[in-house]
């Protein structure tokens, strides 16, 4: 699972707050600050490789 974490979640109040501002944006509105890889050791490992800032 891969969960990214945008400027627009990051200034919404509330959850509904954040769909109606998804509603309303382009994609090229979205920038992206951090992403969550989330999954079993091995698969987690497999998209990450070596790069231990990423686990």
């Amino acid at each position: 699972m891969v969960i990214d974490f945008s400027t627009l979640a990051q200034q919404s109040k509330s959850y509904d707050d954040y769909v109606n501002k998804m509603e309303n944006e382009d994609a090229d509105g979205l920038f992206y600050l951090g992403i969550c890889i989330y999954g079993a050791k091995e698969a987690v490992n497999k998209v990450t490789g070596n790069i231990s800032t990423l686990k």
